[in-house]
């Protein structure tokens, strides 16, 4: 009875055991069909997470490709008037659509098409580009003292190239050296670059003092409050980026160069020339339409004096300052569409 009694509980423990078993096995079984189903899933819809991520991309390759397109279809051309730049536009940017359309062709999501929505505010490239002095050859006379663009433009890609042996030597040695006014109507926005040499000779480097006012510098050259240019003399040219900045080649002398002196994105100053005839090369930046180039007032839709005639510097052609683009991108069934507005010229996106 004992051994019997043994036995019946031993049966039911092990059903028990044996059922137990096969119940985990049974959970464990689901689990792993269910992680698998999970995995799968996840796999399968990769693409579709990586689809916003990837769109965001292709939107920012989209805005600074357009940017830097309608900036060289602007500066690299002379445009005479505003519908034919508008022509050359749409159809660069047609042709720049379809050729992003065949790269994304097989990715997801898709570029299906890019346009021009709207050239929504034009602009002049104003130019000076003979090598000749910095006065304003429009004027009777050539003013050497002059306004190159007013308080009432932005300006943008302000670039100049100096001839070296044009540039006079410091005040109070025998010379009366040229500057660059950035005038602001505030009493404290009033910022100046002045441009010249440490002396009158040969060997003598080019020095870049700005000032955070109109006035004069000390009587003599002092290299305490400005920069030497280390080498300069040796050089045809030096070229100065002021929207940026940068004096090329000459990195130390960089930092000297103010910030405020630079071309400010959030404020309009006029851009003053005093002494012209004391600095000659190159120069260009750009305006928008609300500003006046040289001794004109710039009209897009009119062919005024200064516009590219070839014989009077400074000279400007057309540009597109602001435009608004229409991007449409899709996956599998479902298209989207977005309109950006781009402004050409600001480096600080």
């Amino acid at each position: 009875m004992v051994g019997s009694a043994f036995d019946e509980h031993s049966e039911r423990a092990q059903l028990i055991l044996v059922g137990a078993v096969a119940i985990a096995f049974i959970v464990l079984g689901l689990a792993v069909v269910f992680n698998t189903v999970l995995y799968t899933e996840n796999v399968a819809s990769s693409g579709a997470v990586n689809e916003p991520r990837e769109a965001q991309q292709m939107n920012r390759e989209a805005r600074l490709g357009t940017q830097r397109l309608v900036d060289r279809i602007g500066t690299g051309n002379n445009w005479t008037n505003d519908d034919a730049l508008e022509d050359a536009i749409e159809g660069n940017v047609s042709a720049y659509s379809s050729g992003l359309a065949n790269v994304t062709g097989n990715s997801r999501p898709t570029m299906v098409s890019l346009q021009v929505d709207e050239v929504t505010q034009m602009g002049a490239y104003v130019q000076h580009r003979d090598g000749s002095a910095f006065d304003d050859e429009s004027a009777i006379d050539a003013d050497r003292n002059w306004t190159l663009a007013t308080n009432d433009a932005r300006t943008r890609a302000f670039e100049t190239t100096f001839r070296v042996d044009s540039l006079d030597g410091p005040r109070g040695v025998g010379g009366d050296p040229f500057r660059i006014v950035w005038d602001s109507s505030e009493s404290s926005g009033t910022y100046t670059v002045w441009i010249y040499r440490t002396g009158t000779g040969p060997d003598d480097d080019v020095v870049v003092q700005p000032v955070a006012n109109r006035s004069n510098p000390k009587v003599a050259w002092d290299a305490s409050e400005a920069c030497v240019l280390p080498g300069s003399a040796d050089n045809d040219t030096v070229t100065i980026d002021f929207e940026n900045g940068v004096i090329d080649g000459y990195p130390s002398c960089s930092d000297e160069l103010d910030v405020n002196t630079a071309v400010q994105r959030s404020e309009e100053r006029s851009i003053d020339f005093f002494n012209g005839t004391k600095a000659a090369g190159q120069y260009g930046l750009v305006v928008d339409d609300d500003g006046n180039v040289g001794s004109d007032v710039f009209d897009p839709t009119t062919l005024g004096g200064g516009l590219l005639t070839g014989d009077e510097t400074p000279y400007y052609t057309h540009v597109a300052w602001s435009v608004e683009f229409e991007m449409t991108y899709g996956s599998g069934s479902v298209t989207f569409t977005e309109s950006y507005e781009i402004e050409v010229y600001n480096r600080s996106r």
